[in-house]
């Protein structure tokens, strides 16, 4: 692949324009993929970055087969609970979410991408600190159980998990950094 390309799902989040602008920078073409279309085209047009309306629980492998080849997947879409969560933040289809968009999703995401890896590429999974014992948290730990075993099976794909502090305190430069480290650590 001559072209260095980043495919960046949740572009449009708290982190993900910093690390796109981050990528961008570094040489890489991006494909970028949010839910909200209006924000994700701004982004993308100013990047000069290819947009694809996207939700991170739909089929993956058709996201990377729309999105063409890549060797970097950043996934930055996270879900929190809703405000009309907060009455029972436990309850089973408030966790089924959380668990389906925070864990499930970017695990299908690794395996679709990892398997159309033809040279080596890296995946990088970000999340966010929570106070332990919250349904958001648990999610999260499902994922970063996962972790270790996502790129089990698919020689060619590393995967990173990078956990940023919620809140006022997300410095979304110093994990645009982090994801830059660790692509230069796959051989830039």
């Amino acid at each position: 692949m001559s072209e260095r390309r980043a495919l960046v799902v949740g572009a449009t989040g708290q982190l993900g324009p910093a690390i796109c602008r981050h990528l961008r920078s570094l040489g890489f073409g991006l494909v970028l993929a949010a839910r909200r279309p209006d924000p994700l085209t701004r982004l993308a047009r100013g990047l000069r970055a290819r947009a694809l309306p996207w939700d991170i629980t739909r089929d993956p492998a058709l996201l990377l087969d729309l999105a063409g080849p890549v060797t970097l997947l950043v996934n930055a879409a996270v879900r929190r609970p809703l405000a009309s969560d907060v009455e029972d933040p436990w309850s089973p289809e408030g966790l089924r979410r959380l668990l389906e968009v925070n864990a499930v999703a970017p695990a299908r995401l690794v395996r679709a991408f990892a398997a159309q890896l033809t040279e080596p590429g890296l995946a990088v999974l970000l999340t966010e600190e929570e106070p332990p014992l919250s349904p958001y948290a648990a999610s999260i730990a499902a994922l970063e159980t996962m972790g270790p075993a996502l790129s089990e099976g698919y020689p060619l794909c590393g995967v990173r998990l990078v956990s940023q502090t919620r809140g006022p305190k997300v410095n979304p430069a110093r994990t645009a950094a982090l994801v830059e480290a660790l692509v230069l650590g796959l051989g830039g």
